[in-house]
């Protein structure tokens, strides 16, 4: 049997961090570091209808210098409900100008708010 060499082409780190801002308010905030890029996004999502209220991307380590010209994409999120997100992003962030990491990261981090926004009522006992 012959054995596979392994070989680690990339390492990519995912981060997402979910902060309550206000009673009806929070943020979800996605970050990808890898040898290439720094990206960060921003979602601030309103409850109890969790719908994206803002939206925004920074580069601050990217492979290209245009890769900064799809930032202002991200405002396009606003009005969004949360479960639909990854049907909207893939529709401005997919594709020849696209950028696939925002993609990765708004589709990450704003679909699953909903589970921590639901683990969190149940925690205060809001609901069960």
């Amino acid at each position: 049997m012959n054995e596979i060499r392994r070989t680690v082409l990339n390492k990519r780190n995912f981060t997402v961090t979910y902060e309550q801002l206000t009673e009806n308010s929070w943020r979800a905030t996605a970050e990808l570091t890898d040898e290439l890029h720094h990206i960060r996004t921003t979602l601030d999502i309103s409850t109890p209808d969790l719908t994206v209220t803002n939206a925004s991307a920074e580069f601050t380590r990217m492979p290209f210098k245009q890769c900064t010209q799809i930032c202002s994409k991200s405002q396009l999120l606003a009005g969004t409900p949360v479960h639909r997100l990854g049907r909207i992003c893939s529709q401005h962030f997919l594709g020849k100008e696209g950028c696939p990491n925002l993609y990765l990261l708004f589709s990450l981090s704003g679909p699953a708010f909903a589970n921590v926004y639901q683990i969190n009522m149940i925690d205060e006992n809001i609901f069960t």
